[in-house]
């Protein structure tokens, strides 16, 4: 992993009573940066990860229901959503964790900007949310 430019500013954010959203396109390392940021700062035991990809988490996140997820993130201080552009209703159900916990838990969700990850959460995170975007660090090859 190369360094980012944002590396600072996210750590800075961590438990500022925002959610943290990270944006970019597909293949660009998100979650890999997400991952050594919590390993760095000796979070990633007290992580629960949910993702997008898998059918249970998406219907867990979508059910926009804090009793059915208290369980999960009760005993943990962040709460990291990969590829949460696949959850249909993920800003209602952020907005929901975020007003509860008031900023006692982190939560952070990376998502595609292809996708939209912004439009699904603009409305419900007006004002609890901050955006960072992930862009693919440009490599030359030298030619043989």
């Amino acid at each position: 992993m190369y360094n980012r430019m944002i590396y600072q500013s996210f750590i800075d954010s961590f438990f500022d009573g925002k959610v943290l959203i990270l944006v970019g396109p597909r293949q660009t390392g998100k979650t890999t940066f997400i991952n050594k940021i919590l390993d760095n700062q000796h979070l990633l035991n007290k992580t629960i990860q949910f993702n997008g990809d898998y059918f249970e988490d998406r219907e867990l996140l979508n059910s926009q229901s804090l009793k059915k997820i208290m369980p999960y993130i009760e005993d943990k201080q962040v709460v990291f959503i990969d590829e949460g552009q696949k959850i249909e209703h993920i800003g209602v159900m952020l907005k929901i964790i975020a007003d509860y916990y008031q900023g006692a838990k982190q939560i952070v969700i990376t998502g595609s900007s292809s996708l939209h990850i912004l439009d699904k959460t603009e409305e419900p995170l007006t004002g609890r949310n901050i955006g960072f975007w992930a862009i693919p660090r440009v490599v030359e090859r030298d030619r043989l």
